[in-house]
């Protein structure tokens, strides 16, 4: 909109309530507002001074504005929350939340279903509970479910063939139905309560247990009795990690918490009267929000998606928009949705829980963040660097005796790792143990990627482990490139740990901070640790197709048959010929010719 002068619009705007929308030179919108004089709000943005970065920033990048006149305020703030779910401005507080729960998935489709846990939903008919906070240690709670119901958690899908059974059977965590003729209605009996436990049902399931322990006591059945005692004590272990109360309605229990530009909302889920997950979101760059302002923020963004809202959502923070809230809601909504400021009983202590929650994972948060960010301001006057070095990039190479060498690249984003701008490399060119010649190449290949976004963003600095011999290398290859960012060493002692940093041909001692010594310590362990799965990977991947192309008659295609049914070589060699010629595509002669090939015979 070249045409559009800001001073001349700011003229027209009317004195009413509405809502404004920013756009940048692209037309796109990058931030929306509601206002009750529009002329006066949106005008304070250009005649004073914003007191925020965050807003300097956004005011920069404004040419041009649309607004919507409303009848009242209520209106403007209805439609405010459906532009914020349409156009997802920049400037507008977005939700930040990188982790994957997990959840604990039941296959009831299988002959014999199974548990496990997974960190995806899909439609495919299983039943799913969760997400479980990251700090409940579920693989324990899963233990714990094996040890009572006996459900296996294996892969196995054809019981017609029975094998040997796994350890599983052997520690009392499954009744192995590979293995043997299994009674499927009492398996199923026993999902069944699972399932019920897992939905809250854990009362009547522990009432039925008490029942058969007594009677069996009764018939001085001592053993079985212990049997039932035990799983009594397990159940009432797993109930206490989540039960609340029973009769308590399904509820999302929000409370937020703001400080010196930082901001964290918890939310606790309370289904069937248990927490069945606490999670919390993360905010930084937000000057100028108070509690209850980040709290209505959060709450109109965290419900955008409508189809999982549950009957009442109770709000520790006191917020001045409630009511409209409550209405935006139940307008997307199909159930009507309570939200509740408890004053006082059960309700008032689940809020005071997620609030003190939230006031401890908040100065963690900023201890966190400043303890990271102190690094970064060391880490640049150590090296005398022009900026501080937001995101970087730091390199290493994995070889075996020469062979299988790959490359790794992670990445630190304001001091931490960010995972989605990992990167692997496979070394194209025949360099045996030439570690310099691989990084070079990576490097190399680095560069060419430099301007594709989806690759990664543009260092600050570039982090390589090795020496002097290594960074002047590299520092050339850039400068050959025209690049020009900054190349630091990573060298370790005689005993393969962390020494000192080498930059522009010196070496800095790193050790007399141990906080630095510790970060840099840890992005070279990364690197390190992510170059070595991946070489790894690639090994058994080659010793893999190594052994079975020496078998005359498969292919590609069947290789991915035979390890999809058996999972590595290992097990395919220990296979009998009936359970290969069940793989789909595996004849019985070709069966026959991989069982000798493993065991020898004509």
């Amino acid at each position: 909109m070249s045409d559009f002068i800001i001073n001349d619009e700011l003229n027209k705007l009317p004195k009413t309530p509405g809502v404004y929308l920013m756009k940048n030179s692209k037309g796109k919108v990058i931030y929306v507002g509601k206002a009750i004089n529009l002329k006066n709000r949106v005008s304070q943005y250009f005649k004073n001074e914003p007191k925020y970065k965050r807003t300097k920033y956004m005011v920069k990048a404004i040419r041009s504005f649309e607004y919507i006149v409303t009848s009242s305020e209520r209106d403007a703030f209805i439609i405010e929350c459906n532009l914020i779910k349409s156009h997802m401005p920049r400037y507008n507080v977005l939700l930040k939340d990188d982790k994957t729960y997990p959840y604990l998935k039941i296959n009831v489709n299988e002959q014999f279903p199974t548990i496990q846990i997974v960190r995806k939903v899909q439609k495919d008919g299983a039943k799913y509970f969760g997400p479980y906070p990251q700090r409940t240690p579920l693989k324990e709670i899963l233990n714990l479910l094996q040890s009572v119901f006996m459900i296996r958690n294996c892969s196995k899908k054809d019981f017609r063939k029975k094998v040997r059974p796994c350890l599983n059977y052997h520690i009392k965590r499954c009744v192995g139905p590979c293995a043997f003729d299994v009674d499927e209605k009492k398996y199923m009996q026993n999902v069944i309560d699972l399932i019920d436990l897992l939905e809250g049902n854990n009362e009547t399931l522990m009432d039925d247990y008490k029942t058969r322990m007594e009677e069996a006591a009764e018939k001085l059945e001592f053993e079985k009795a212990a049997h039932y005692r035990d799983r009594i004590s397990i159940l009432r272990k797993i109930s206490d990690v989540y039960m609340i109360k029973p009769n308590q309605k399904d509820s999302d229990v929000i409370a937020g918490q703001y400080k010196k530009g930082y901001g964290l909302c918890v939310v606790l889920k309370v289904r069937e009267g248990q927490i069945v997950a606490k999670k919390e979101f993360e905010f930084n760059d937000i000057e100028g929000y108070t509690s209850s302002q980040l709290t209505s923020e959060f709450i109109r963004q965290y419900y955008q998606d409508t189809s999982k809202v549950p009957s009442q959502i109770i709000i520790y923070n006191d917020i001045e928009d409630k009511q409209w809230l409550e209405e935006w809601i139940n307008e997307n909504n199909k159930h009507n949705v309570k939200l509740i400021i408890p004053k006082r009983g059960g309700n008032q202590k689940l809020a005071e829980t997620a609030f003190n929650t939230a006031s401890l994972s908040l100065n963690a948060y900023i201890e966190r963040q400043n303890a990271t960010y102190a690094n970064l301001v060391i880490l640049s006057k150590l090296l005398k660097l022009e900026t501080i070095p937001e995101h970087i990039e730091a390199f290493d190479i994995s070889n075996l005796s020469g062979k299988d060498t790959v490359g790794s690249m992670v990445t630190f984003h304001n001091g931490k790792p960010k995972k989605s701008g990992y990167r692997k490399f496979e070394i194209k060119q025949e360099v045996k143990s030439d570690d310099l010649m691989a990084m070079k190449e990576v490097l190399l290949r680095r560069i060419k990627r430099f301007k594709d976004e989806k690759f990664a963003n543009m260092p600050d600095l570039i982090m390589i482990d090795g020496g002097t011999n290594q960074t002047n290398t590299i520092k050339k290859l850039f400068e050959e490139n025209d690049v020009d960012i900054p190349v630091c060493g990573m060298v370790k002692d005689e005993s393969h740990r962390t020494r000192g940093l080498i930059y522009n041909g010196k070496e800095h001692d790193i050790k007399e901070d141990m906080e630095l010594y510790r970060f840099i310590t840890f992005i070279q362990d990364e690197a390190h640790r992510f170059a070595i799965e991946y070489n790894r990977a690639n090994r058994n991947k080659n010793q893999i197709q190594s052994q079975l192309d020496e078998i005359s008659g498969i292919g590609e295609k069947k290789k991915d048959l035979l390890m999809k049914q058996f999972g590595s070589v290992r097990e395919i060699r220990g296979a009998g010929i009936d359970q290969l010629k069940n793989v789909k595509g595996i004849s019985e002669e070709l069966a026959t010719e991989i069982f000798k090939f493993f065991h020898g015979g004509e």
